[in-house]
């Protein structure tokens, strides 16, 4: 057998035909003429296929173990195969008690995958159910220093800071703050945006207190020099239209997006314009 192709040789061994008995694997159906089909690997590909004929069986059995974990090597963020592993380990550590070791072993997984939704998941299930909420804030400053961008870290800071309702006026300033300054390293950051748009729709804010901010970034009459944002636009779009006598400005910042920074949505955007027409026309 060629070398390339020892990884049937493996496969084979880990399904163990000739004790556990035949399977017929069942590939993935792309249809006719897909127009982009994922590129797998030879080897992931009919692991996958036989991965999927044992849960149409509903196979409970060694082999179906061992291929789960061979998939899991190969893909250790794959969903369908991950979930339940993941899910195992929390109802072990409910039982076990002591969370010492786990935050250092959830460190190691999301320094390889930052964006691992199963360990993020997990890391919120043990800060409840062991109460570490006084520790999780500095690690998640760190994480967001090395990675500004990680969208998973973001949403993680906002369940730490935001579990309550009630939060005080110095938490909200600081977040707001800390929220301004990534936007200033990143002004096309999503995730900050999202971010500060979660603090104050959480806490029925006036968006209107943001448009100094965001005019900084953004401006409904550009020049050649000036710094644009579309998420700063999507934003002073919101807050002019909150306004019946600034609708005006509101349609104007969504047709800059759609003519120039954010063509990609382009429908999204003339949708919005629609309701903005229909808002001001009273329908």
């Amino acid at each position: 057998m060629d070398a390339s192709d020892s990884w049937k040789s493996e496969l084979h061994e880990i399904l163990d035909f000739d004790n556990e008995g035949a399977l017929e694997p069942v590939f993935q159906d792309e249809g006719v003429d897909p127009i982009a089909p994922i590129a797998y690997p030879p080897y992931y590909s009919e692991a996958m296929a036989y991965i999927k004929a044992i849960m149409i069986k509903e196979e409970m059995s060694e082999r179906a173990m061992r291929l789960t974990a061979y998939i899991i090597n190969m893909n250790p963020a794959h969903y369908t195969i991950c979930y339940q592993l993941w899910h195992y380990r929390q109802f072990l550590m409910d039982m076990y008690g002591d969370p010492s070791m786990e935050l250092n072993f959830l460190a190691e997984v999301l320094e390889k995958d930052s964006k691992n939704y199963h360990a993020w998941s997990y890391r919120q299930w043990l800060t409840e159910r062991f109460n570490l909420w006084d520790i999780e804030l500095p690690y998640i400053d760190r994480f967001l220093k090395q990675d500004i961008r990680n969208n998973s870290a973001w949403n993680y800071r906002f369940y730490i800071v935001f579990r309550d309702h009630y939060v005080s006026d110095d938490t909200m300033k600081k977040e707001i703050e800390y929220c301004k300054d990534a936007i200033a390293f990143s002004p096309q950051n999503s995730s900050p945006w999202l971010y500060l748009r979660g603090i104050f729709e959480k806490y029925n804010q006036n968006l209107s207190f943001l448009e100094p901010f965001c005019l900084q970034y953004a401006s409904l009459n550009p020049n050649e020099n000036q710094q644009m944002s579309s998420e700063a636009l999507e934003f002073l779009a919101d807050i002019y239209s909150l306004n019946d006598t600034s609708i005006k400005n509101a349609k104007k910042a969504l047709q800059l997006l759609i003519d120039k920074y954010d063509t990609i949505r382009k429908k999204y955007w003339e949708y919005k314009i629609l309701l903005l027409d229909r808002k001001d026309n009273n329908i």
